[in-house]
């Protein structure tokens, strides 16, 4: 009588922890920290920049440049894939240097950040919201 008991608490909980286990595809262990910051025109087109933080304790941080406006699920996932993406240096000491500018390649979409040595008391994340950004044409 014991042993079958025992052996029901074993399936239940077995099938507890099977369905506890089963997922939908938006379930995700991580959040992506998204945000729109400006919709800049290259060429007559509108084009979305985006700050992207990623990671659990360690951050990554890098803008997103994105020909279409992208939908982000609740993960912080698109299905639309930028055009270009520029990391933050992982080693930046925000003590020290502070992102000041981003700039755009209008003809290769490329992204170049732009660091400098900043006294400022802004909070560092303030810093990467409001950044500077520039389009420029390179001639060939």
């Amino acid at each position: 009588m014991i042993f079958v008991n025992m052996k029901r608490v074993i399936l239940l909980c077995l099938i507890s922890v099977s369905l506890l286990s089963c997922s939908s595809d938006n379930d995700c262990f991580i959040v992506d920290q998204v945000e729109q910051l400006r919709v800049i025109q290259i060429e007559k087109k509108d084009y979305f920049v985006y700050l992207k933080i990623t990671g659990w304790h360690d951050k990554i941080v890098f803008y997103e440049l994105y020909d279409q406006e992208p939908v982000f699920n609740q993960c912080g996932i698109s299905e639309t894939l930028p055009v270009s993406t520029m990391n933050v240096n992982p080693d930046l000491d925000p003590e020290k240097e502070k992102v000041s500018g981003l700039i755009i390649n209008s003809r290769s979409k490329e992204m170049t950040v732009i660091y400098s040595k900043d006294d400022s008391q802004d909070e560092y994340l303030q810093l990467l919201e409001n950044v500077s950004i520039e389009i420029v044409r390179i001639q060939f």
